[in-house]
């Protein structure tokens, strides 16, 4: 009887093929798979690119900045010699204007809220550097409020906090657009234009005004109260957007906010008007 003999191994050419197939097969692989993450990653650039040309826009239509920038006022505490005290409790001798701890805080959250605007850090280096030039627009100087009006901004966008007991640009601001809402000759009340009032400190006020021969903005963000006016510019950089949704880029309205348990967990309008 004669058997046939069965090699179950591969010759050595055999092996030679079989191990130049797999490998590519495997190139092929992960050249599939390095296609796809590219693609995705580029999807997701591009979607993130889109998304954030579109906020920007948004952002700089509602808040009328363009390359003059904006400029922030706070209030004026102007300190008498030895009306202040050192870390040690003791009087001590400075003296001038000074701005108020929450006005600073708000000053700081307006920053950052500018600065998310800037696609890179303009701290790059190197070739990407060019990248950040052109945005270099959105300016924000700060500023206490003026002993006079003078030499106020007729082209800026304007951020304006404080009641007029503090802040002269406040003053200017219910003086030249007193269609809106507008503190009591005491400060310690919230008017509107239908003379309907607030009192407390559990109110906050959002007005944005419109010059129709300049076009320059004004936002005015004000409280009887430190907390509430810092509260009153957070609001406004946190609803920009229904804000713009609700009254345009260019209607001035005003609003009064009340702070529910004391602080802005859960804002709500309380009045709202198109001035």
């Amino acid at each position: 009887m004669n058997y046939e003999t069965i090699n179950i191994f591969p010759s050595d050419g055999n092996r030679s093929s079989l191990h130049a197939a797999n490998s590519q097969g495997l190139a092929w692989l992960w050249q599939g798979v390095t296609t796809n993450v590219i693609a995705i990653l580029l999807v997701l650039i591009i979607g993130s690119l889109i998304f954030w040309l579109s906020r920007r826009r948004q952002v700089v239509k509602f808040f009328h900045i363009g390359r003059s920038g904006a400029v922030f006022f706070s209030a004026r505490i102007d300190v008498i010699p030895f009306g202040s005290r050192g870390i040690d409790g003791l009087p001590r001798s400075f003296q001038g204007p000074s701005m108020p701890e929450n006005e600073m805080k708000a000053l700081a959250k307006l920053e950052e809220f500018l600065v998310s605007l800037r696609p890179l850090s303009q701290n790059i280096a190197g070739h990407l550097h060019f990248l950040t030039l052109r945005w270099r627009d959105v300016q924000l100087r700060a500023e206490i409020s003026p002993d006079s009006l003078d030499n106020l901004e007729r082209r800026a966008t304007i951020f304006c906090l404080g009641s007029p007991a503090y802040n002269i640009v406040s003053q200017y601001i219910e003086d030249r657009f007193p269609g809106g809402g507008r503190f009591n000759d005491s400060y310690s009340s919230l008017v509107m234009k239908d003379s309907e009032t607030f009192d407390g400190t559990d109110f906050f006020m959002v007005r944005r005004c419109v010059d129709i021969n300049t076009e320059q903005r004004f936002f005015y963000t004000a409280s009887t109260s430190a907390l509430g006016t810092e509260q009153a510019l957070t609001y406004l950089l946190d609803h920009w957007r229904n804000l713009q949704k609700q009254f345009g880029d260019d209607s001035q309205f005003t609003l009064v906010i009340k702070r529910e348990g004391g602080a802005l967990q859960v804002p709500r309008v309380v009045y709202q008007s198109i001035d």
